[in-house]
């Protein structure tokens, strides 16, 4: 794992931070209480240059989360999810500095991370993602082939807040989702983030 890819996801996600949630855990690298033991990355580069080209996270759910600990006015009173089944997705981002990006567009970048997330995941026996979105990233889901499921909001919850959204993993998403890509190269790795860099 090079380590300027670790230097460079932690420049792009505090680039393309679109809502606040989880702010009040983040410390002055940009990293989060998240970046923890529990967390597993996924990070996309381009094959030619070896360019950095965007990455999500995943944790398990039976493990602390972002929706749960820094936004549980997302859920119902009393309500978690919580399985070893469901994996939380968090931290999707792309640059917006590649050639890889001008080539062929953003909605290819996540792509590939989505299906090599759905991979890693199907690997683990997960059938199942929850993550928190706004709406152009739940609209960047559609588009690169996720069907990603809306979960209603809470009465009591604010009406402009964020949406609680699940993936479902398996053979027909992700057909779906490789039929968009673009190649990319991808690396998967485990652990703390704090302690990598």
């Amino acid at each position: 794992m090079p380590a300027r890819f670790l230097t460079d996801m932690a420049v792009n996600r505090a680039l393309t931070r679109t809502f606040a949630i989880g702010d009040e855990f983040l410390d002055d690298r940009g990293l989060d209480a998240f970046d923890d033991d529990d967390a597993i990355y996924v990070i996309a580069f381009d094959r030619v240059g070896g360019a950095y080209l965007g990455s999500v996270r995943l944790r398990p759910t039976v493990k602390s989360t972002l929706l749960r600990d820094a936004a549980p006015y997302l859920l119902e009173f009393g309500e978690t999810i919580e399985s070893p089944r469901i994996w939380e997705l968090s931290r999707l981002c792309t640059t917006t500095r590649s050639e890889h990006r001008r080539r062929h567009g953003a909605d290819a970048v996540a792509g590939e991370l989505a299906a090599a997330a759905f991979e890693v995941a199907g690997r683990a026996g997960v059938n199942q993602f929850v993550c928190v979105t706004d709406d152009p990233t739940f609209h960047a889901l559609e588009r690169i082939g996720c069907a990603p499921k809306l979960k209603p909001r809470p009465a009591s919850g604010p009406g402009s807040a964020p949406h609680v959204v699940f993936l479902d993993v398996g053979q027909i998403p992700l057909k779906r989702i490789q039929n968009r890509r673009a190649k990319a190269a991808m690396v998967e790795f485990r652990g703390n983030l704090a302690e990598r860099r």
